[in-house]
């Protein structure tokens, strides 16, 4: 049968994750009339387009294949604390800027450093208005946050995806890309070398615009 399936033109492919809780409605919404009004916005004002993005950096790094005789059983050394890890949020556009930020030590993802974060990337571009789409997280809704873009309306507008919809969300891939791409094996021993292995590549990332569009490709 799997011969007889390659023949007619088929591949074997793993499926992405889709959840069950998702609104179609929602979502068909969203692709056929929020989306391109948003877009009709930023062209209107000619604002910047960004998608953001929380996530969390773990100390034990995912570890991926590598090539090996059969027989053979590759092993890599890593950290094995569990409970170590650092908070990162980012944003991405399609022209291939990003801005990034880092949580302070055992500081949590809350409304108070998400809006440390619109303030950051609005310093990154004083002269343009900042459209930001972000998921439906409580500290992306929060009363501060519809409170600050109340008052800066002229400058920043904020949009929320429909929910447990991250296909919709570009920034999703700078994740798998850095975690699996660039901290995939990790040495780091503690924090401190973690999170300036991931300042690093974050860094780095933030200067390859190519790679950044290339998360918009789909």
């Amino acid at each position: 049968m799997p011969r007889f399936l390659k023949r007619i033109g088929l591949y074997l492919k793993k499926p992405e994750r889709r959840a069950l809780e998702q609104d179609p409605i929602e979502v068909r919404e969203w692709k056929k009339r929020r989306l391109p009004k948003i877009l009709e916005h930023v062209k209107k004002h000619n604002a910047l387009l960004f998608y953001a993005d929380e996530s969390i950096i773990s100390l034990i790094p995912y570890v991926g294949k590598t090539w090996a005789f059969p027989r053979a059983k590759p092993i890599v050394r890593v950290s094995g604390k569990r409970g170590q890890n650092i908070g990162i949020t980012a944003a991405i556009n399609e022209q291939g800027r990003m801005c990034f930020e880092m949580t302070l030590e055992d500081e949590r993802f809350t409304a108070k450093v998400f809006l440390r974060f619109i303030r950051k990337l609005r310093k990154g571009f004083p002269s343009r208005k900042i459209v930001l789409i972000v998921d439906g997280a409580p500290v992306h809704k929060a009363k501060v946050v519809k409170k600050y873009q109340e008052d800066h309306q002229s400058r920043f507008r904020l949009e929320i995806l429909p929910a447990y919809s991250p296909e919709f969300n570009p920034t999703e891939k700078t994740w798998g890309f850095v975690k699996t791409k660039k901290l995939n094996g990790s040495k780091a021993i503690n924090k401190q070398e973690l999170r300036q292995e991931t300042q690093t590549v974050m860094q780095e990332l933030k200067k390859n615009k190519s790679r950044i569009s290339s998360f918009f490709d789909e």
